[in-house]
């Protein structure tokens, strides 16, 4: 009898074996995975051994192939991609994983134009005019936006009006502003050229929180700056409680009502919305700067859902007073944090976290 391996099956088929003479004596070795004896039984068992290892292999490269995800040959890893924009090579469902969303401002601009109805999807004249709608859409302009948190402010203070800066608290605005004017100068000449090296015009805009604090750290910052496009105190990005932080924090620090998570939150996600986003189309196509003078939970709370992080991890971040924090929003709405709580300009006399 013969045996043999099938392709599409494992199990032994047999046919008619000629018998014929051992031409030598069969290895001996208790070691030898593959014996020498040219018997019918020890060479089927030499072409199965062979089969189940290839077999293996074979197995094993299919599963690390599957949990990788199948990737075209014939295009390039860089542009290759799923319908959320990822690449394919990453398509692969992790669960430690969080898919980036790239609609994460709601300027998309295939999301701020009206989408077709099925019967307009065959109509080339209809797809062009969308088309060209989303190309109209589309941003051309970047900016950066600077996040100052305010100066050491007396806590004996009764309310908000109370809590006016300390010494120490003017002088760390007095140097965040000297260093952040060393900022603007340095991005108006490097950062702010076209694609000839030209210099380009930068818009330059500064928001303050109406808070007491927050507006006398501004207005001393304001002291080292040149002539801005546009100064405004905003409610927006008053200090609060944007949403409960996990962990949490040990009560006798702080204790907010339950209720001041439903209307505080709102209102810090509302300035999120507001000063957080690619710049849209419509808007002159400047590279712009926006100066955020604000508050730690502001601040963290901004960060974190900017970076797409868990929104509730904000409290797990520390950020000194009058520290800068910078975030790059392109085009196309992807971003990078350059810095966050740079506080270099002070001497470690002079840090303080309030």
């Amino acid at each position: 009898m013969k045996f043999y391996l099938s392709a599409t099956n494992l199990e032994p088929k047999t046919q008619d074996w000629p018998i014929e003479p051992m031409a030598s004596k069969p290895s001996k070795s208790k070691h030898c995975l593959f014996r020498s004896d040219k018997t019918p039984t020890s060479m089927a068992n030499n072409l199965f051994l062979k089969g189940f290892s290839v077999g293996l292999l074979s197995g094993a490269t299919g599963l690390i192939g599957y949990y990788f995800g199948a990737v075209d040959a014939t295009q390039p890893l860089v542009n290759a991609q799923n319908d959320s924009g990822q690449p394919k090579w990453i398509e692969h469902e992790d669960p430690r994983i969080q898919r980036w969303d790239y609609n994460w401002d709601k300027r998309s601009p295939d999301k701020l134009v009206k989408p077709l109805r099925k019967s307009q999807m065959q109509d080339e004249e209809a797809v062009a005019e969308r088309k060209a709608k989303v190309k109209e859409a589309t941003p051309k302009s970047v900016r950066r936006v600077i996040l100052i948190r305010h100066g050491q402010y007396d806590l004996s203070g009764q309310d908000d009006g109370q809590h006016h800066l300390t010494p120490l608290g003017f002088e760390q605005a007095d140097r965040t502003g000297r260093r952040l004017a060393e900022l603007l100068e340095d991005w108006k000449t490097n950062w702010a050229r076209d694609k000839d090296g030209q210099q380009e015009k930068v818009r330059i805009r500064l928001y303050m929180s109406s808070m007491t604090r927050a507006t006398e750290t501004a207005q001393t910052i304001l002291k080292h700056l040149p002539e801005l496009d546009e100064v405004k105190s905003c409610n927006f990005i008053r200090e609060g409680a944007p949403i409960a932080p996990v962990p949490g924090i040990c009560k006798t620090l702080w204790n907010p009502d339950p209720k001041d998570f439903l209307e505080e939150g709102a209102r810090i996600e509302a300035g999120f919305r507001k000063y957080m986003h690619r710049i849209p189309a419509g808007e002159e196509d400047i590279k712009t700067i926006d100066i955020l003078v604000c508050h730690g939970n502001v601040i963290r709370y901004f960060l974190c859902r900017a970076m797409q992080f868990a929104p509730d991890a904000w409290l797990r971040f520390a950020i000194h007073n009058a520290s800068i924090s910078v975030i790059s929003l392109g085009a196309s709405g992807r971003l990078s944090l350059r810095t966050f709580g740079e506080i270099g300009h002070m001497p470690t006399d002079m840090m303080t976290f309030n």
